[in-house]
């Protein structure tokens, strides 16, 4: 695919937009400083202090150049153009699946924006990915609001944080979580996707970062693991749709670091609830702590347990774990700081769990309220 693009025919038709891309969608940010707005958060639609996404690094490409890509209004005036970069995501979980969090991007802009907030900034997930080809239905989708361009019409870069945690996850199905690198004994990679102001024609001075490559990528140094110097140009009206690099230098990659909670520990199951449940890392034969937040510590606070899922709708909220299976006796949780340490028998390969508040005994008649589920694999 790619050598085909420098090669033969194709490189007469995607010639002039790689030529163009060095001129237009190719913007010096030396000298530039990259301003930090802070950490929004899905479930609060608000910036915040109270950052709740995980910390595990599933992928990391956070070494900026001196270079950012925008679309540049010379070749285009229409909206919602998509720059599709590629990585890989080692299997850490059982199954190999995991559960994105919370994710970091950066771009750069001399679009005017007196205002310092009219900007919204669009980034897609695609869980099973052919690098430098058109996406398949996005797997996650979301769109950041509120966001600062430039204040003068010169060039400014901004990073930005994003908190998932709360019910935004990517994903919460439970049948259909994010696909890691040997998924179905595949050894398939990620897409992502970077949007500027979606909607707003004539905008078009707004890009992503472009970040370093690394001889040898590691995780944790910032360097995007399976990533490629090459992308995918997704344009609505078809023109410019291909793919292409910035012919070797800059590396063509774009920022993008995303982080996932505790180790075979997903959550689902927020849409009726109100309360919000994690957990250490889980595995048979060991000790997982369950901790849940938003509850009335003047309240009993239980921990019920399954090893399937289910779907009860009740005044307090929804039961997401199975009846079938429900315990003689759920397990006490300590109310005053909504936690509770078990030991998984060696033989619990699955379970699905959930917090449920009382006024009292662990009766219905007594609920007031639930978490979310946690869908756990040893």
């Amino acid at each position: 695919m790619w050598r085909n693009i420098l090669t033969g025919v194709a490189a007469v038709a995607l010639c002039a937009g790689v030529s163009a891309q060095q001129t237009h969608q190719v913007k010096s940010k030396e000298g530039v400083n990259v301003q930090y707005l802070g950490t929004y958060s899905f479930a609060e639609n608000s910036w915040t202090n109270s950052n709740r996404r995980g910390t595990r690094v599933l992928y990391n490409c956070t070494t900026p150049g001196n270079y950012y890509s925008t679309v540049g209004n010379s070749f285009a005036t229409n909206a919602d153009h998509l720059w599709i970069d590629e990585g890989v995501i080692a299997d850490s979980n059982a199954m190999a699946i995991d559960q994105i969090n919370g994710f970091d991007f950066a771009y750069c802009s001399s679009d005017l924006d007196p205002t310092g907030n009219s900007s919204s900034i669009r980034i897609v997930f695609y869980d099973d990915y052919v690098p430098c080809t058109t996406p398949p239905a996005a797997t996650c989708d979301y769109i950041i609001s509120g966001l600062p361009l430039s204040s003068t019409g010169n060039t400014q870069c901004w990073g930005v944080g994003v908190d998932l945690a709360g019910g935004f996850e990517c994903t919460t199905d439970v049948a259909a979580m994010f696909k890691t690198t040997d998924a179905a004994l595949a050894n398939r990679s990620f897409g992502w996707a970077f949007g500027a102001n979606p909607g707003l024609a004539f905008m078009n001075n707004t890009g992503p970062i472009l970040d370093l490559p690394c001889a040898t990528p590691i995780l944790l140094n910032g360097c995007g693991t399976g990533n490629q110097n090459m992308f995918w140009w997704e344009d609505p009206a078809g023109v410019w749709s291909g793919c292409y690099w910035f012919g070797g230098v800059p590396w063509a990659s774009f920022s993008m670091k995303m982080v996932a909670g505790s180790l075979n520990s997903f959550a689902y199951g927020y849409t009726n609830n109100t309360l919000m449940l994690t957990s250490t890392d889980f595995a048979a034969g060991s000790n997982v702590t369950f901790t849940c937040t938003g509850h009335n510590v003047a309240n009993a606070l239980y921990l019920v347990a399954s090893p399937a899922p289910g779907s009860i709708i009740l005044p307090a909220g929804e039961l997401v774990v199975s009846t079938s299976f429900y315990p003689g006796v759920p397990f006490a949780m300590n109310s005053a700081t909504g936690s509770m340490t078990a030991s998984v028998p060696p033989v619990v390969q699955v379970a699905y769990v959930q917090a449920a508040e009382t006024t009292g005994p662990a009766t219905a008649s007594a609920l007031v309220a639930l978490s979310n589920g946690l869908y756990c694999i040893g």
